[in-house]
């Protein structure tokens, strides 16, 4: 802190905390810290032109330049800003890696399933000629909805399950099987 006053009189203090030290009556305070000047005018009037005609020696007006000095700066210097920057980009990769992980799994699998999928088909579709086939993947489907509404009824090829199943009331599908009288 730098005092000054209207009757060309300097008086520099460093203060800390709500201890105030006496340094001499020269502006001692450090130059490098010129553009962190704050000022404050200290005087009881609230018009300056009340001061001004009062004239220059007869009231000695004090002004307060305030500046940081190299002690006050330290206190605030800290290496807690690059922790926290390194924390929060840590944690973006390792939600960015765990993302990737998940997607590459989860695209495996899908792989493994539609694999899976394509050696069924190519079985059923050897097995069965293409009207059977046709037959069952729409029974299929038609179960499929059936059991979402609540309805299940078994699966069946031949024709004789089915034919007993509609005799008693439970089965009302068409067997899969065409039947040729001879």
């Amino acid at each position: 802190l730098v005092m000054r006053n209207s009757c060309n009189q300097t008086f520099t203090y460093d203060i800390r905390g709500s201890s105030a030290y006496y340094y001499g009556s020269l502006d001692l305070h450090d130059p490098q810290y010129d553009d962190l000047e704050v000022t404050t005018k200290f005087y009881g009037y609230d018009d300056e032109d009340i001061i001004e005609e009062m004239g220059q020696g007869v009231v000695c007006t004090m002004t307060f330049h305030i500046y940081p000095t190299s002690t006050f700066e330290d206190n605030y210097r800290s290496n807690l800003p690059m922790i926290l920057a390194i924390l929060v980009g840590a944690t973006f990769a390792f939600m960015a890696v765990t993302f990737f992980m998940y997607d590459w799994f989860q695209g495996s699998r899908n792989r493994k399933v539609v694999a899976a999928a394509a050696s069924s088909n190519a079985i059923v579709s050897s097995m069965f000629p293409s009207v059977i086939r046709d037959k069952l993947l729409e029974q299929q489907k038609r179960e499929q909805r059936e059991k979402r509404k609540g309805k299940v009824e078994p699966l069946s090829l031949h024709s004789q399950d089915r034919l007993s199943l509609q005799e008693e009331g439970r089965g009302g599908d068409v067997p899969l099987a065409d039947f040729y009288p001879a």
